[in-house]
């Protein structure tokens, strides 16, 4: 029996040679072999538990904000977390599964007058992909309210709750990183506000982000981490590569942290723009960038 053929007995819902640049913000990559898209946390578990025991590699995707996908795609598994998308409000707590956008997280916290995570107010990402790699702006981090989050560890067969200091959150860094699990869920604990000053909070960093990010064209958002004492978008463009191409990867007039897509870029458009960034800057400052974004 084919491994699509199981799939389909076990009611998994997937499709086959999937485009995945019409799942990142990039718009590149190439196609998944099997593009999973569980429908609960259930489905999920048992899709990574049939990967390793019919020895498929795998991949998890969320929105695909912060990921640059070879254009040979993935020959195995993506599980697409979109479907994994409950949300429960209990008093000042908030508990979401991995698939759910942080623009919904925000607005249901909004709405419940909860306070707290207004900085993340446009970032495109999941709950799961942010948490994965701690992200942040505007000197807010999404582990700031973090309490726990439930990580499947599929080789153990088991669910692990792991409380914040366990996490062992920094700068874009956190333990699963380095872990083959999944995070399946994440609970925070914010702070009673009003409703309206939460949103009045949320429009100041979204109208910040259209004045200084190039929102129009696709990109990956910021490609490298805060350099110890610099900033990675500064130092670019005291070196000159504002406008800077290879193939249809520019780094961004507006903002020289983002590289665009300006309308066909390949990974190989991508990668070849970042390691011609990474070796200018460094021979002119002595500051070796480092990527921030995810290379499949």
């Amino acid at each position: 029996m084919s491994f699509a053929q199981i799939l389909q007995q076990e009611d998994i819902p997937f499709d086959r040679n999937v485009a995945l640049k019409k799942y990142t913000t990039f718009r590149i990559g190439g196609d998944a072999l099997y593009f999973v898209s569980p429908r609960s946390i259930e489905q999920a578990q048992r899709a990574m538990a049939l990967c390793l025991e019919h020895g498929i590699t795998y991949r998890i995707l969320g929105k695909g904000s912060n990921v640059l996908i070879s254009d040979a795609g993935i020959n195995g598994a993506v599980i697409y977390t979109a479907g994994l998308c409950k949300i429960e409000n209990n008093g000042e707590y908030i508990k979401a599964e991995c698939g759910v956008p942080l623009a919904r997280l925000l607005k249901v916290s909004q709405g419940a007058g909860l306070s707290g995570l207004e900085k993340l107010a446009g970032i495109p990402g999941s709950v799961g992909g942010a948490i994965y790699m701690n992200a942040g702006a505007y000197g807010q981090s999404i582990s700031d309210y973090i309490e726990q989050v439930d990580l499947w560890l599929p080789k153990a067969s088991k669910l692990d709750s792991i409380e914040k200091s366990r996490c062992l959150f920094s700068y874009r860094q956190s333990v699963f990183m380095k872990s083959e699990g999944m995070i399946t869920s994440a609970l925070f604990r914010l702070s009673p506000a009003s409703p309206n000053d939460i949103q009045q909070a949320m429009t100041d960093i979204l109208r910040q982000r259209a004045m200084k990010q190039p929102l129009s064209k696709p990109s990956a958002g910021s490609v490298f981490r805060r350099p110890p004492n610099a900033y990675a978008s500064k130092v670019i463009d005291e070196c000159g590569l504002k406008g800077k191409r290879f193939g249809d990867a520019m780094v961004s007039h507006k903002h020289a942290g983002f590289i665009v897509n300006m309308g066909r870029a390949t990974y190989l458009d991508v990668v070849t723009l970042i390691d011609f960034i990474r070796q200018t800057v460094f021979v002119k400052t002595g500051i070796l960038l480092e990527t921030e974004i995810e290379m499949w």
